[in-house]
């Protein structure tokens, strides 16, 4: 039924597109080009529209973009009178008029200056704002500069108000109802986890976020909902200038960043130093039951949790301009992270058989430590070269990362004198490494048409030692058991090539991709006579398409294939206490889950306002989730492990409303609503769960004067189930104040978040032998205060599109 509802809607847009009225043919290597720059900081405008007109103005010819650079150029134009007009929100319209002609068939524009727009009211002075989301035939651009959290916080900070993402209250980041997704840093992976990367980025860095939820062939097709790429700020500014930014909040958070940059000539470099601290703590309480036979057994836990993350770091970077057509570019990352978990909680436990309680309520103190860190660092090396042909050109990209994985987690169990009656302790350490190499070749060819391909190669290699641990009350220490240690040894290397066509003709767009991937993977257990291999090729086609129906409307549709192929940690076959009820176990077994994934939309700009409306479609195959089950050799304990139960299936829509009601004031409404259904079997038993599952942003900007601006947002998470459990829903209210001063040299933003305490989490968990209920409350409201000094006016190297250059820009470097 999808499949037949795909082609007919591709059916329509052809049948659309080839109806438009007919023009003259073609004149032979015609074309006109230009570049769109900003008038007052004569720096180019990136996705200026084009719209190519008859002398008329009553037909539209054809329509494009400009690129980084602020180049566009049509070709293959009929021989007649025309006009441009050049449209960017926030800047004043333009047009150009010209005639193609025998004797006139290559028309160079030149530079097009567009000058800002400014708006005034009584008392009020406001600047034009563009909406804060653009959208191309691929991806959703987040421009981070609109938010007041864009100088404080963290990447996830920003990801609450980004369409198709939510947040939970801990700081994980869920891409469409799924965590399996790919985070970038400039289009390059990163050493770290998704989340890790979201959490620990500053969002002072970023310049804009790139979220795509049907990647095409160039990307590296891992997880199921997307990728989510962090575009960081770059600076231009010739000499020395920088950044100070301070921040101190509620429940002992606190950070700061030191940034500095110099730019000479052919040279740009940028240095800079970061340290964050983020603990969440909170309360919280479990109630569970497990059965064996005719015995149950009742534990019922509350207490005090904490959970606290924690890194520094260095950035640096130096780019090298030899040439208009060469840059060089060396980066490095280094740093460490750390978190901590604690938890203090009294538990209640009786056993009943049948009908009869024959144990007594037994009390008891329960202290649980975690921990982790990782010494990590990053280096890039990336080579662009630019042919003398516009979007012509190659780039070579090397990638070398290792990360000092360490672990401990500790578990001690205390009677009514405080005294250590038992405990467990686990240790795992261990190096990785990561390396990539990337070529990619983009070639334009006649028209609006484009051939990219691409050759990749990468690889993982993990050394890990898991040490287990009994306490031992006559030494009053822990006993290192040697019997159930292990050594694994985890290679993975995937090779991979791609090609990309795409062309675009009278306002419809296409662009056709196919990846093929080969895969080796072996994990071995070193001493234990075990191996566990993958030698698989794997092909992952994609298909975009747009039509613009209008200068303000646009329909967009895709189709790709994707893979998430499971963790390490996911597949170790041997078990490791967590805490005396709970035993991990990964499952060497698991099969990579393969997604097939429809989406369509329709956008429509406004004068000074912007609508979207997206329909969507995933089904994922073998799903991979963490399942429970009560432990075949201890009555009272849980075994998480890891299993493909089956399949699910997505169906859903989002929709964004983007309205300036008043040059003061913004208001931004948006939702994801989605069927979600999960099928398969589990434990031997089918199992069929379904949960409507919507989410809602309700966010308000308002601009008391030229250095004042309020926001204020609300949202809510509804319920949702997954093969064995219930989330229930929950929601939150944010606020924060900026302001301005010493000339925007220096800024102050107060934050408030969760301001009545109202994000809660709770999750059941049920089977035919065990119940599990959990609830967690953070610490709310939180609050926090930035400082932000800008030295020798840093300003990024394009204006801010969303405030007309109000606010400055700030660059860390590369990650």
């Amino acid at each position: 039924m999808i499949n037949k509802k795909f082609l007919g809607i591709l059916i329509v847009i052809l049948a659309l597109a080839g109806s438009l009225s007919a023009v003259e043919p073609a004149l032979p290597n015609s074309q006109v080009q230009g570049t769109v720059i900003d008038s007052s900081q004569q720096v180019p405008l990136e996705y200026a529209n084009i719209i190519l007109f008859n002398q008329n103005g009553d037909e539209q010819v054809d329509g494009t973009v400009t690129d980084q650079s602020g180049y566009f150029n049509f070709r293959n134009i009929p021989t007649g009178q025309y006009f441009v007009k050049i449209n960017y929100m926030g800047y004043k319209t333009d047009s150009v008029a010209f005639r193609i002609a025998p004797e006139y068939s290559e028309i160079n524009l030149g530079d097009i200056s567009l000058s800002k727009i400014y708006l005034e009211m009584a008392g009020v002075e406001a600047t034009a704002q563009n909406v804060s989301i653009d959208y191309q035939i691929d991806k959703k651009i987040l421009n981070v500069n609109r938010q007041q959290s864009s100088i404080s916080g963290s990447a996830v900070d920003i990801l609450e108000n980004a369409p198709s993402v939510t947040t939970d209250i801990e700081g994980n980041v869920e891409l469409r109802g799924s965590s399996s997704f790919r985070v970038l840093i400039n289009g390059k992976p990163t050493v770290l986890d998704a989340n890790d990367v979201l959490q620990q980025t500053p969002a002072s860095t970023i310049e804009k976020i790139e979220i795509i939820t049907n990647p095409s062939a160039k990307y590296n097709p891992e997880g199921s909902a997307g990728i989510i790429n962090l575009v960081l700020k770059k600076n231009r500014i010739k000499g020395v200038n920088g950044m100070l930014n301070a921040n101190a909040g509620s429940y002992d958070r606190y950070g700061g960043e030191v940034l500095l940059n110099y730019n000479k000539k052919k040279f740009n470099t940028t240095l800079s130093l970061d340290y964050n601290k983020r603990p969440s703590p909170g309360v919280g309480w479990e109630n569970s039951w497990t059965s064996q036979n005719d015995t149950t057994t009742y534990i019922y836990s509350h207490g005090d949790n904490e959970w606290q993350r924690e890194h520094y770091g260095f950035r640096g970077s130096v780019e090298y301009l030899p040439d208009t057509n060469n840059t060089f570019k060396l980066s490095l990352r280094v740093g460490s992270r750390s978190g901590q978990r604690y938890s203090d909680n009294i538990f209640q436990r009786w056993v009943e058989v049948g009908s009869s309680v024959v144990s007594d309520t037994t009390h008891y103190d329960n202290i649980s430590e975690g921990e982790f860190g990782a010494d990590f660092y990053s280096l890039n090396l990336n080579y662009n070269h630019d042919f003398h042909g516009k979007g012509h050109k190659v780039e070579g990209n090397l990638n070398l990362s290792r990360r000092e994985r360490g672990s401990q987690s500790i578990d001690k169990q205390f009677d009514n004198a405080d005294n250590i009656t038992s405990g467990t302790k686990n240790v795992e350490d261990g190096p990785g490494n990561i390396w990539e190499i990337k070529l990619d070749y983009t070639l334009p060819l006649n028209g609006n048409n484009k051939f990219e391909a691409g050759l990749q190669d990468r690889g993982a290699q993990r050394d890990e030692l898991n040490e287990n641990y009994i306490y031992d009350p006559q030494i009053s220490d822990f006993v290192h058991q040697t019997q159930f240690d292990h050594d694994v040894k985890y290679h993975r290397n995937i090779g991979a090539a791609y090609s990309l066509y795409s062309d675009e003709w009278r306002g419809f767009g296409y662009q056709l991709g196919l990846r093929a991937e080969y895969t080796y993977r072996k994990i071995e257990l070193v001493g234990e006579n075990e191996q566990f291999n993958i030698d698989r090729w794997d092909y992952f086609p994609t298909l975009h398409t747009s039509y613009q129906l209008s200068r303000q409307q646009e329909l967009m549709m895709s189709y790709t294939r994707r893979i998430d192929r499971p963790r390490g940690w996911y597949l170790e076959p041997f078990e490791t206490w967590s805490d005396p009820y709970n035993i991990r176990q990964g499952n060497p077994a698991l099969t990579p889950e393969y997604i097939n994934s429809f989406e369509m939309g329709y956008k429509r700009n406004f004068d000074r306002s912007f609508f979207s409306l997206e329909g969507y479609y995933r089904n994922t195959v073998d799903k991979i989730e963490r399942v429970r089950s009560v432990h075949p050799d201890y009555d009272d304990v849980f075994l998480h492990s890891y299993a493909n139960v089956g399949e699910d299936h997505s169906l859903g829509s989002e929709v964004m409303l983007n309205l300036n009601l008043y040059q003061w004031w913004n208001m931004n409404l948006s939702g994801n609503l989605y069927n979600y259904r999960v099928t398969g079997n589990l434990n031997g038993e089918d199992f069929d769960r379904e949960s409507f599952n919507w989410t809602a942003r309700f966010n308000n900007t308002f601009k008391l004067d030229k250095k004042t601006k309020v926001q204020i947002n609300y949202s809510y998470n509804s319920p949702s189930v997954s093969s064995q459990g219930t989330r229930k829903g929950y929601y939150r209210t944010s606020a924060s104040i900026r302001r301005d001063f010493m000339d925007n040299k220096f800024t102050a933003i107060l934050q408030a978040r969760d301001i009545f305490d109202t994000a809660e989490w709770e999750y059941e968990s049920e089977g035919t032998d065990f119940y599990m209920q959990r609830h967690f409350d953070r610490n709310a409201p939180i609050f926090s205060l930035t400082l932000r000094y800008n030295i020798n006016r840093y300003k990024s190297k394009r204006p801010d599109r969303q405030n007309g250059g109000d606010y400055d820009s700030i660059d860390s470097g590369e990650f």
